[in-house]
C-alpha cells in the first residue's frame, strides 16, 4: 500500500512541477518553499483523497499548487484548499460538521419548547401581578389604620391643650383685674440727658482718623472711610473723649493691617506692549503742553537756526501714595492691589492722579487751623519739543550719541540706565536747546 502511495506522490508531483515551470512560477515557488515542502503537500493531498475515498483525477493538480507561494506555511494552503472545497475535508472536520447540524437542529426543537411554555409563563406572570397588588393593598390598608391611631391621639392631645389654655387664660384676667385696682407705682426720678457727639465733634474726628493713617502709612484707602463712617453710627452717643479713643484705636488696627505683606505675583519684567524692560518712576513727564516764548528768545532761535518749540514737557513727581511703572517707550502702568497685574494709564489720567493724592496728602498733614508751608517752584526750560516724546527721545539718541534705535535695543540694561540718565541731566541743563 506504502509503494502505490509513493509511486502516486511520485506522479502528481512531477505533474506539478511541469505545470509551475510551465507557468512560470517554479522558481518563485521554490525560493518560499523547497521541494521537499512542495512533496509534504501532495503527500498530504494524496492521503487525504485515499482517505476519504475521493477520485485523484478530481483535483485540479496545477491549478491547485499555484496559489501555493501565495501561502506562509503548507499547513496554511492545506486549509485554504479544505475551506474552498478544492480537496475533501478531514474526518475531523466532517465529524464537527455533523456535531454542528445535531446542535442545529436540538436548538430548533429546543426554541419549539420554549414557544409552547411561554403562554405558561403568561400565566404564571399574571399570577404574581395579582399577588403583589394584594399585598400592597393589604399594606396600604395597614398604613391607613395607623395614621387614624395617630390623627386620633394628636386630636385628644391639641383638645387637652385647648382646655388648659383657657384656663391659663381666665388665670391672667383675674390678675390683671387685680392689678387695675391696685394704686399706681411711683413715677422713677428723670435720667440725665445723653451726651451727644456735635458735628464738629464729628469732623475733628475724622480729621484726627485720617491724621494718624497718614502718620502711620502715608495714605488714607478708601476701605477705611468706609470702615469709620460705619464705626462713628455707633459712637453718636459716647463723649468726644471717649470715641476719639475708640476712634484712635481703629486708625491703629487699620495701619496695622495695611502694613501686613500682601502675597501678590511676581513684579513683570518687560512691557506686556513692546517687550521692552519695566521699571518704577519717580517722576513722569506730563506733555508736551503748550507754551508760548518770549519775543526775544523767538528772534535769537531763528537767527541761530533753532527750531522755535510750541510745546514743552513737564516732569511731575509722583507722590508716596501711589506707584508708576513706565518702558522704554514711555508706557504708563499701575498695578492692581488686589491681583497684582498691569493696567496702562494715559498721561493725562496718571497727571490727574497724582493732582488729586497729592490734594488729598495736603488736605490730610495739615488740618485747617494749622497753616500749609510755603509752596516751592521750580523752573524747567522749555526744550524744544514740536514732536512725541519717544520721538524725541530717538532724535537726540542718533543726533547726539550716534546710536540707532537697534544698536540701543541691543546695549545691556547698565548702558541703557547710564545714556538715559546722561539724556535727563542734558534736558534739565540746555532745556533741549543744544549743547
Amino acid at each position: 500500500m506504502s509503494e502505490n502511495v509513493e509511486r502516486l506522490v511520485e506522479y502528481y508531483f512531477q505533474i506539478v512541477e511541469k505545470g509551475l515551470k510551465e507557468e512560470g512560477i517554479w522558481g518563485e515557488t521554490v525560493r518560499r518553499f523547497p521541494p521537499s515542502a512542495i512533496r509534504e503537500a501532495v503527500r498530504r493531498i494524496v492521503e487525504r483523497c485515499i482517505e476519504t475515498y475521493w477520485p485523484l483525477e478530481n483535483v485540479d493538480w496545477r491549478t491547485v499548487f499555484e496559489k501555493l507561494k501565495d501561502h506562509g506555511s503548507v499547513e496554511s494552503f492545506i486549509k485554504d484548499l479544505e475551506e474552498k472545497r478544492e480537496i475533501p475535508p478531514s474526518p475531523e472536520e466532517e465529524a464537527r460538521e455533523y456535531a454542528l447540524r445535531e446542535l442545529a437542529e436540538a436548538a430548533a426543537r429546543l426554541k419549539q419548547r420554549v414557544l409552547e411554555e411561554k403562554e405558561y409563563e403568561k400565566l404564571l406572570s399574571a399570577h404574581r401581578e395579582v399577588t403583589s397588588i394584594r399585598k400592597k393593598l393589604h399594606e396600604v390598608e395597614k398604613e391607613r389604620d395607623e395614621w387614624r391611631k395617630k390623627y386620633e391621639e394628636t386630636a385628644k392631645k391639641y383638645v387637652e391643650e385647648t382646655e388648659s389654655l383657657k384656663r391659663e387664660i381666665e388665670s391672667l384676667k383675674r390678675e390683671i383685674e387685680k392689678l387695675k385696682a391696685a394704686p399706681p407705682p411711683p413715677t422713677p426720678p428723670p435720667t440725665p440727658a445723653a451726651v451727644k457727639l456735635t458735628p464738629e465733634d464729628e469732623e475733628k474726628l475724622e480729621k484726627l482718623f485720617k491724621h494718624i493713617l497718614i502718620s502711620e502709612i502715608g495714605k488714607v484707602p478708601k476701605e477705611a472711610i468706609e470702615e469709620f463712617a460705619r464705626e462713628l453710627e455707633n459712637l453718636r452717643a459716647l463723649s468726644y473723649e471717649e470715641a476719639a479713643k475708640i476712634i484712635q484705636l481703629l486708625a491703629l488696627e487699620i495701619a496695622e493691617r495695611e502694613k501686613a505683606p500682601k502675597v501678590l505675583p511676581p513684579m513683570p519684567e518687560k512691557c506686556p506692549i513692546d517687550g521692552s524692560p519695566i521699571r518704577e518712576v519717580t517722576r513722569v513727564p506730563i506733555g508736551p503742553v503748550p507754551i508760548r516764548l518770549t519775543a526775544e528768545e523767538e528772534e535769537f532761535r531763528r537767527r541761530v537756526g533753532l527750531p522755535v518749540p510750541e510745546r514743552e514737557l513737564v516732569w511731575v513727581d509722583v507722590p508716596p501714595t501711589m506707584k508708576v511703572y513706565a518702558c522704554e517707550m514711555d508706557h504708563l502702568f499701575e498695578r492692581d492691589p488686589a491681583t497684582g497685574r498691569l493696567i496702562q494709564r494715559t498721561p493725562e489720567y496718571v497727571y490727574r492722579k497724582i493732582l488729586r493724592e497729592t490734594a488729598a496728602l495736603r488736605k490730610a498733614a495739615y488740618p485747617e487751623e494749622a497753616a500749609p508751608p510755603a509752596p516751592v517752584y521750580y523752573y524747567l526750560p522749555p526744550p524744544p519739543r514740536p514732536m512725541r516724546l519717544q520721538n524725541a527721545w530717538w532724535d537726540w539718541l542718533e543726533r547726539v550719541k550716534g546710536l540707532t534705535k537697534e544698536q540701543f535695543m541691543a546695549l545691556s540694561w547698565e548702558e541703557k540706565e547710564r545714556i538715559r540718565k546722561e539724556w535727563g541731566e542734558w534736558v534739565r541743563r540746555t532745556g533741549g536747546r543744544g549743547d
